[in-house]
């Protein structure tokens, strides 16, 4: 007797083979057969003829590090066919705490995390883990361990190259995370204080991650006009030590570097022929979402944001060294406002009500408005806002996206992060959005090509044991699509809609989402490599 069967269902193994109509047998959180299943064997049937049945979902790229302790269900992920996340990205992660350095670590993630009211009752990975499942889960969680995160509870966020000791305490703390069951490594250098990182540091530190067969997944320094630099850097890192890398939301910023998606994609297909593990992932859309504080050159960070919103209160040297930096440009520094414009960075969260109108304004339009110079008004929302403000910045053209979607080496991944104002639609609409534009209207991939991207190559790249295909013995994670209707809802001026078409969501072999009902919203779990089941 099964617990569940899906019957008669167009069936995408998550594989390359060719799909077929066949019954799924579900038993406890396992697929025990494929096949033709008589239906008085079922204690509950799900019909899914003339749809799609397929592995759900796995999000490569995710922030609900703590969402997912406010709010279990994460619906706006699971309404989208997402059954796994892999959160830690960016170099930010919740762990490890250190005492003198933990307030350090509040101030570096509030600026992107809703913190308010919540209890962090954690100072290590495993503590973290146990925390979730204290609370239940709705999806299933991987983790990656910030380099950020590394840093600060190192050494602040001081601007200086870390020495021998410092990093072998990052080290000792790194292992100790791999041997609690982190995934990996992630690194954002484009934000202080993992900015601030040289070449050893990386290299001591990724050392460590091959050494245990992880992935290293990373925001690169520079996705404009050093991007084919950045790539480089990290062929290079891959070439040295052998770790496996990920480049994380892969792009091509600023107008003036559109076009060389075709350069870096060759770029990274040639070193893959050569044996290197390096892979990407992506959002399906032109505009990116960040930090306002991403707007500013990297050592104005140096000592915190609640340091830097000091100074701009009262030192008007600070104000003209960023303005001047911001002009002029630093070598590898990515500079958004140059790379995009003041035109297309729009404000779409802020951190007190009396700002509120301004999210869904372009920077230009708000200092047209108030008949300030574009520096003074980004100087006023920092100081306002206290550093909290996040943006849109328009920064990618259809035909990169394109060439990049096609490449077979990248994933998809939301990027979606839990915003007070407007978040970007990618956090509601990715998957859909893929499956309809890309593949449907555009014909860019096919159906099961796209699929791969979604589930089996992530569960290959990131170490997800049993997960991402359909095959008996591994974990029910199973979605039913309808194809002719599926379709994203979420804009950028009306985030928060749900799309439709994704009728059905099984987590270890728990109905979870059917007929858009919400049945079930514990089924998850907290994942853990191979090594450590």
């Amino acid at each position: 007797m099964y617990d569940l069967v899906l019957k008669n269902g167009q069936i995408y193994e998550g594989n390359l083979k060719e799909p077929y109509i066949g019954d799924i047998g579900i038993k406890k959180d396992k697929i025990i057969k494929i096949g033709n299943i008589r239906s008085f064997q079922a204690k509950r049937i799900i019909y899914a003829r003339n749809k799609i049945v397929c592995p759900g979902f796995i999000d490569v790229h995710a922030h609900d590090d703590i969402q997912i302790l406010q709010d279990r269900a994460l619906e706006p992920k699971l309404r989208q066919g997402v059954t796994t996340v892999v959160n830690g990205n960016c170099g930010i992660s919740f762990y490890p705490l250190t005492e003198d350095k933990k307030d350090l670590l509040f101030d570096y993630v509030s600026t992107l995390f809703y913190l308010e009211g919540m209890k962090i009752n954690w100072n290590n990975y495993k503590e973290y883990c146990n925390e979730i499942e204290k609370h239940g889960v709705g999806l299933n969680v991987a983790n990656l361990i910030g380099h950020g995160s590394l840093r600060i509870a190192v050494m602040g966020f001081e601007q200086r190259e870390s020495t021998s000791f410092e990093i072998n305490k990052m080290k000792g703390l790194l292992l100790q995370a791999i041997e609690e069951g982190i995934f990996g490594l992630s690194s954002g250098l484009l934000y202080p204080p993992g900015a601030y990182a040289k070449k050893d540091e990386l290299i001591s530190l990724c050392k460590v991650i091959a050494q245990n067969n992880l992935i290293y997944s990373t925001h690169i320094r520079n996705e404009s006009d050093k991007i084919c630099d950045c790539i480089q850097d990290n062929i290079d890192l891959a070439r040295e030590i052998g770790v496996s890398i990920n480049i994380s939301h892969l792009k091509i910023s600023g107008k003036n570097n559109w076009g060389n998606s075709k350069k870096i994609i060759n770029l990274i297909q040639k070193e893959r022929k050569n044996g290197l593990k390096i892979t990407a992932d992506q959002y399906p859309y032109e505009a990116g979402n960040t930090l306002l504080t991403a707007l500013l050159p990297q050592w104005a960070l140096s000592n915190g944001l609640n340091d830097l919103i000091n100074k701009l209160k009262i030192n008007s040297d600070v104000k003209e060294k960023i303005k001047y930096d911001i002009k002029n440009g630093i070598e590898y520094w990515d500079n958004l406002i140059n790379a995009v414009g003041w035109e297309n960075i729009v404000i779409n969260s802020v951190n007190t009500q009396q700002n509120e109108d301004l999210v869904g304004r372009s920077l230009k339009e708000i200092s047209s408005g108030w008949k300030m110079d574009y520096f003074d008004t980004l100087f006023k929302i920092l100081i306002e806002e206290e550093g909290k403000v996040s943006i849109l910045a328009f920064q990618s053209c259809q035909e990169d996206i394109k060439t990049i979607f096609k490449s077979r080496f990248v994933m998809i991944g939301t990027d979606g992060i839990f915003l007070r104002g407007k978040p970007h639609p990618r956090l509601y609409g990715t998957y859909p959005k893929v499956i309809k534009s890309f593949v449907k209207e555009k014909g860019y991939i096919s159906l099961k090509e796209a699929i791969r991207k979604m589930t089996f190559l992530p569960s290959k790249v990131f170490g997800l044991q049993n997960r991402g295909q359909i095959r008996e013995g591994n974990y029910a994670d199973l979605i039913v699509i309808d194809f002719d209707n599926i379709k994203d809802l979420a804009t950028y001026d009306s985030p928060m809609q749900y799309p439709i078409g994704i009728d059905t969501v099984i987590i270890n072999g728990q109905v979870v989402l059917n007929a858009n009902k919400l049945e079930n919203n514990n089924a998850g779990k907290v994942l853990k490599p191979k090594n450590k089941l």
